[in-house]
């Protein structure tokens, strides 16, 4: 898969998890079953890329206080919980690339969020997106030595 669609599956399962009283984990499994399901002898999701998606949802479920929080942080005049459950998914990725990432430049980060954000959510959702994303990269930016 394209990073981008590994991106975007990431976005799901961190959206579905929202949703149900399942966790990533078997979201993923889900969406991996989905996958294999769709074409059995050339799966939408491989080995490789479900090591991956498992990866970045271990670190994103293990840094969630921290990303929440500086999300928190940022969007000064909305409480978490006023925020879409889509567009909370796409930040909590975006975050996430963007401090705990060395090999993502923060503005691939964001154009990637943005770029999401413009396919599945509301009209307006990629200028709030992109928003946030580029205020935490700027207030963030010198304690990440980061490329980028």
């Amino acid at each position: 898969m394209t990073r981008r669609k590994l991106r975007e599956a990431l976005i799901k399962i961190l959206y579905a998890s929202k949703h149900n009283d399942r966790g990533f984990e078997e979201n993923l499994q889900d969406l991996v079953d989905l996958s294999r399901d769709i074409d059995e002898n050339v799966p939408l999701i491989d080995d490789k890329d479900e090591k991956y998606l498992k990866k970045v949802l271990l670190d994103i479920e293990k840094n969630k206080s921290k990303i929440d929080s500086i999300l928190q942080e940022v969007a000064l005049k909305w409480s978490l919980d006023r925020i879409l459950d889509l567009d909370r998914a796409i930040m909590e990725l975006g975050i996430y690339e963007l401090l705990y990432r060395d090999d993502i430049p923060n503005e691939v980060a964001i154009n990637e969020a943005i770029e999401i954000s413009k396919k599945y959510s509301g009209e307006e959702s990629y200028s709030f997106v992109n928003g946030i994303l580029d205020a935490i990269s700027k207030k963030y930016s010198k304690s990440l030595n980061k490329k980028g």
